[in-house]
């Protein structure tokens, strides 16, 4: 994996104007400078509730982890307390029924009323959620 620290913020964007499909490639491409080959790479995506650009974002992502060599890229699907997808709905999402998809292995359920499938990592203090979003969220 590589070492180079990724940068805080890429790409740009403004309520008054919309990014290209090129504008959204090369976001994710700068995004994704960081990984090295062999990564595993865990996308957390909307659920059908929610109408974004993930059809589009992902295979971006999915051929650019296909060019640095990345070993696999995974989906989890953040559908809170919705009803789970089928799996024709997860392909749509990501974008799957447009063509080849690079290195998707697995679209995975947040199984957030499951505590068996659930592992606390840790807990962010308040002085430190203040500490990274500059003072906006505590």
């Amino acid at each position: 994996m590589s070492t180079r620290t990724a940068p805080a913020l890429v790409g740009d964007g403004a309520p008054h104007f919309d990014l290209s499909p090129d504008d959204l490639r090369s976001i994710v491409e700068e995004s994704l400078a960081t990984v090295g080959p062999g990564a595993r790479v865990l996308a957390i995506i909307p659920d059908k509730t929610r109408d974004d650009n993930t059809d589009l974002l992902f295979p971006f992502a999915s051929h650019a982890l296909a060019t640095k060599r990345a070993a696999a890229f995974d989906a989890l699907v953040a559908q809170g307390t919705h009803a789970p997808m089928t799996e024709d709905e997860k392909r749509l999402k990501i974008g799957a029924h447009k063509g080849a998809m690079p290195l998707l292995d697995r679209i995975l359920d947040h199984q957030w009323d499951n505590p068996e499938a659930l592992t606390t990592l840790g807990e962010l203090s308040a002085s430190r959620v203040r500490e990274i979003t500059g003072g906006l969220l505590d």
